[in-house]
């Protein structure tokens, strides 16, 4: 089935984000009135060492909560490819480098209702890295076992454990950090720190350098 936009207004606008009334007309003749808000897209870093997945927890306003996350943040920068982006938010967010770095997927994680997109990057070979942090960031760095992510609850925090927090950013991004650090098989293919494909090679685990 396939639509099209017909038109459509921005109704409201913020510092991030958007909000437009679109109209479309889908191929059987119906035409449709959506609530769309326009977000710039975003990152998430799954950063481990290949014991340790790195996180952060800070406090969630419109939810209410604080929150344990993967580093992450908004394409904010004219110019700024995810990549770099993912690069900055790591080495401000937990004060990290990484020499490789692997493009895991980019999903939409609010289609319903928003054109956001989500890249996920792995980055591994870690070493310390240093970059002024946003004045109003209240970050903490935890470190999680890679063998104990899949004994961590998913859900959103206060639903049935209260004390539990939830692995953000989206369920989606919750089973790729499970998945996704597992050993890979022979032939997958990452970037290395200059951006060249290179076939894998597990490294020996160097972290904090």
């Amino acid at each position: 089935m396939t639509f099209e936009r017909t038109g459509g207004e921005e109704v409201w606008a913020g510092r991030m984000v958007s909000v437009r009334v679109d109209r479309f007309r889908h191929d059987d003749g119906e035409e449709v009135e959506r609530e769309i808000v326009v977000h710039p897209g975003a990152v998430a870093v799954l950063a481990h060492d290949g014991e340790r997945l790195f996180m952060v927890a800070q406090p969630r306003e419109p939810v209410g909560e604080r929150l344990l996350e993967v580093p992450a943040g908004k394409l904010d920068v004219e110019g700024e490819d995810p990549l770099e982006t993912a690069r900055r938010e790591l080495a401000e967010e937990i004060g990290k480098g990484a020499r490789t770095w692997r493009h895991l997927t980019t999903f939409y994680p609010s289609a319903g209702f928003s054109d956001e997109e989500m890249h996920v990057y792995e980055a591994t070979d870690l070493y310390d890295e240093s970059a002024e942090s946003e004045e109003n960031e209240r970050i903490e760095i935890e470190t999680v076992p890679l063998a104990e992510l899949d004994r961590r609850d998913r859900r959103v925090p206060g639903r049935q454990e209260p004390d539990r927090h939830a692995v953000v950013p989206g369920v989606r991004v919750c089973g790729l950090i499970a998945v996704k650090v597992e050993p890979r098989c022979a032939g997958d293919r990452t970037t290395n720190h200059r951006g060249d494909r290179q076939e894998w090679r597990r490294p020996p685990v160097r972290a904090g350098r």
